[in-house]
């Protein structure tokens, strides 16, 4: 768990370096406001890089993670303008509203935190979760790459599968230093918690906070979400994704802002990456 963990506090540091680069956060005030979006900002990011080298068999692993992340966040940083002024937190509406919208928030996090004690000890039941995306995880994992006969040979043919989500599942394994089917779940209770921090992020000074609250404890109670996500199949996250870069390209469309539009992209180019077969 500890390597687990390890490695999504760096996805999300990788996200705080990227946030200025991208010109999401500009300065060191909007930065704050904007640091809920570091996470799935970083885990997009890491996804894209470590499934595009895994084309050419290059594994990114923990001490890879740790190097880039370093880099990362030495030149986000330095490029940050000063203190700023910052953006408005919140839309000037009642207080029950953020009453409500909290209130929402921290039911959602309940149902996150019992999602998480639950996939820890969940093991890999699913056909399709571990004769394919199990398989391509722990074949990222032990090989380095996708050029072995699991990705090339048509006896594997069914597993000719995007690589976003196994190269995510690979770099886990091998923080944890083991290929372990059953912890590896917490990852997707992670991306779950990603999900509701861009969600919130992105629309807590566009509408009001006791819809955003409402609408995020909607689609994480609807009973498929959960209950799919738990079986390691790629559609939730892929949904997740796609989810938040609507919201970055919508509000860019209500607005004008071109961080909005910026962090949309991120989130695409992980949705293309999601959506390239690996097979050459």
């Amino acid at each position: 768990m500890i390597g687990l963990l390890l490695a999504n506090a760096l996805f999300f540091a990788i996200g705080v370096g990227l946030l200025p680069l991208l010109r999401i956060a500009p300065d060191r005030a909007t930065l704050v406001e904007r640091l809920p979006l570091a996470y799935p900002v970083g885990v997009a990011a890491t996804g894209i890089v470590a499934a595009h080298l895994a084309l050419i068999d290059v594994p990114l692993g923990l001490v890879e993670l740790v190097v880039l992340a370093a880099v990362v966040l030495f030149f986000g940083l330095r490029r940050t303008r000063g203190a700023g002024a910052g953006t408005r937190p919140f839309l000037a509406e009642p207080r029950w509203s953020r009453w409500i919208g909290g209130g929402t928030l921290v039911v959602s996090l309940v149902l996150l935190a019992h999602a998480w004690g639950t996939y820890e000890i969940r093991p890999l039941l699913e056909w399709d979760g571990w004769a394919i995306w199990g398989t391509r995880s722990r074949a990222l994992y032990e090989f380095g790459g996708a050029t072995g006969p699991v990705f090339t040979s048509d006896v594997y043919l069914p597993l000719q599968h995007p690589l976003l989500l196994p190269s995510l599942d690979a770099i886990d394994f091998r923080a944890m230093g083991t290929y372990d089917p059953t912890l590896v779940h917490v990852q997707l209770a992670l991306l779950a918690f990603g999900f509701l921090l861009g969600f919130v992020s992105l629309l807590r000074d566009r509408v009001p906070f006791a819809l955003v609250g409402a609408t995020a404890l909607a689609v994480l109670s609807a009973e498929p979400v959960l209950k799919q996500l738990s079986t390691g199949l790629a559609d939730i996250p892929l949904a997740f994704f796609v989810a938040l870069g609507l919201l970055g390209a919508g509000r860019w469309l209500a607005s004008g802002e071109r961080w909005a539009l910026v962090a949309g992209a991120r989130v695409e180019w992980a949705i293309r990456s999601a959506n390239t077969p690996s097979r050459r």
